[in-house]
């Protein structure tokens, strides 16, 4: 009983103990504490897409907004894979032969933002898609912006806003990430 009573004294004088120097949750993520700061609760964020992102995913879009509904509208359907080679996050389409790289904003938990960002001479296209997994289905937006060029000189630009949902139709599942 008098190590209970010892064990919870030191952890409430470490709770209520001032740190001289920075404190980071899981090793080299964010900052939470500064300087001379008081130990306090944060949510963590991290930079890494959670594990159950990766793998093959049968997508499903509505259009929920655009400034282009002759271009863009109804429902749409789409396979997206998301894969990692070394520091590289692709998000790819097998049927189309689409590739390109995407940089995470932020990750949450189980919920993610990425960016995708392409430019050409014609066009200058700025992507962001918003989800969040719950076991083998996410939800979320797909956010799209295409300034369109022609010789150089700027014509308009395209707005579309999905609503998003996908079924995971291969990669690891969270049953088989938690059984290991």
């Amino acid at each position: 009983m008098s190590s209970c009573i010892l064990i919870s004294y030191i952890f409430l004088s470490m709770l209520s103990a001032n740190f001289d120097s920075d404190i980071y949750l899981n090793g080299n993520e964010e900052t939470v504490v500064p300087v001379k700061g008081v130990l306090s609760g944060n949510i963590s964020k991290s930079k890494e897409l959670p594990q159950e992102l990766y793998g093959t995913w049968s997508v499903t879009s509505v259009v929920l907004e655009t400034n282009d509904p002759a271009t863009y509208y109804g429902r749409g359907s789409d396979i997206w894979t998301l894969q990692k080679g070394r520091d590289v996050i692709t998000l790819s389409n097998p049927s189309t032969g689409a590739s390109a790289s995407i940089t995470v904003d932020e990750v949450i938990g189980f919920s993610a933002t990425f960016t995708r960002i392409e430019n050409t001479d014609k066009t200058k296209e700025h992507e962001q898609v918003s989800i969040t997994v719950d076991g083998d289905n996410f939800y979320g937006s797909d956010s799209i912006e295409i300034e369109h060029y022609k010789k150089g000189k700027y014509l308009y630009t395209s707005i579309v806003k999905y609503d998003v949902m996908g079924k995971k139709i291969s990669g690891p599942a969270i049953k088989e990430i938690f059984s290991e």
